[in-house]
């Protein structure tokens, strides 16, 4: 199973830090947070990572769909068209979040406490084949929501990219409910981070335009603006708890 094991040294800082502590302190908030964007509020929510009993580990590649199978909520798709190995390459997206919903919604969450984090690294993948099927899913899902922008979808903002296609990936080639949760944290001070969520929306915005998914400041693709939730939570909000230990 292809997973990244962050403890026995929890989060002490940043965006992995107060999700760590929402998911395993505070998922009431977390939760309310995210039902105020979906059409379908859910009642419960099944955090699936990070979790303390879990050692808080990351889940990437099959292992990320093998975790989010095991909640009672899951719903397995009548059909899978394609599997995950024939659309992206191993060392695909490591999930800072996972959840699944009463009502069988897949919430895949990327955490973020300061702009930089927004700005990743191209891709890094190794061999022509990976780096050829990326290019090709990649390629699809630039299409599907129209983006016009000439920008190459594997090098700036590829973290987001890669989000997408696998957001698309589940929801388009699979027939599950799932969905991206980008969650801002606002007001972290010890990360420089943006102090409102004007701020973020700002930087959110210059991302959708660059990869062509908002063709201008009003106009964002209907897909990515269903199925894309932005999140915004004021850490000064959350009481100053760390996760438990285990």
């Amino acid at each position: 199973m292809t997973r990244t094991i962050t403890d026995p040294a929890a989060a002490n800082r940043g965006s992995r830090r107060w999700l760590q502590v929402l998911v395993n302190c505070r998922p009431g908030l977390l939760g309310d947070a995210i039902a105020q964007r979906l059409s379908a509020p859910p009642s419960d929510i099944d955090w699936r990572s990070p979790l303390a009993a879990d050692h808080y580990a990351e889940y990437r590649d099959q292992s990320f769909i093998d975790r989010l199978a095991g909640s009672q909520y899951f719903r397995a798709p009548s059909q899978t068209q394609l599997d995950l190995a024939d659309f992206w390459p191993r060392f695909g997206p490591q999930w800072d979040g996972l959840a699944v919903t009463d009502k069988g919604q897949i919430l895949l969450v990327e955490a973020k406490a300061h702009i930089a984090e927004m700005v990743t690294a191209p891709s890094q993948a190794r061999g022509e084949s990976a780096q050829q099927k990326i290019q090709e899913s990649l390629r699809t899902v630039k299409n599907f929501v129209n983006s016009k922008s000439p920008a190459d979808w594997s090098t700036s903002f590829y973290q987001y990219a890669n989000r997408l296609a696998h957001l698309y990936w589940l929801r388009e080639l699979n027939g599950h409910d799932a969905y991206l949760v980008n969650l801002f944290f606002v007001n972290d001070r010890e990360m420089n981070g943006p102090q409102s969520v004007a701020e973020w929306q700002a930087a959110i915005q210059l991302q959708e335009v660059f990869l062509g998914v908002r063709q201008t400041s009003y106009a964002l693709d209907p897909w990515v603006g269903a199925y894309v939730l932005d999140v915004f939570i004021d850490v000064q909000d959350i009481p100053v708890l760390y996760p438990p230990t285990i």
